[in-house]
């Protein structure tokens, strides 16, 4: 198993943990994304990917920061200097996403720092 796949089974742990703890069950999980409930079922066991949109919508969802869901890579990245919480999610967010996601992530990342 690649470390991909790792991260991608570990992180589906996480969110299935955030999820219960927020006494949640997976069909509202579905409805709040407006995805089948085989879709989170997917993502909880690492299944499928989540995209970056979905991580922040279950974050809140589930009213946890979105870098708790972060590998332990990330605290090597030095973020514990970048001050603003929402501004580090993204930030990691930016970096956790693939290569051909990154581009689009950075634009989607200035936009929104643009309206703040």
């Amino acid at each position: 198993m690649d470390s991909w796949t790792e991260q991608r089974i570990k992180l589906g742990k996480q969110l299935k943990q955030a999820r219960q703890s927020a006494k949640m069950k997976q069909d509202q999980a579905a409805r709040f994304l407006k995805v089948p409930v085989s879709t989170i079922s997917a993502i909880e066991t690492g299944k499928r990917k989540v995209e970056v949109v979905e991580l922040f919508q279950l974050a809140a969802l589930y009213q946890k920061p979105v870098a708790w869901f972060a590998s332990e890579k990330v605290s090597s990245w030095g973020l514990e200097n970048i001050q603003d919480p929402v501004v580090r999610d993204a930030v990691v967010q930016l970096l956790q996403a693939s290569k051909p996601l990154q581009k689009r992530a950075a634009f989607g990342l200035i936009g929104f720092l643009s309206e703040r």
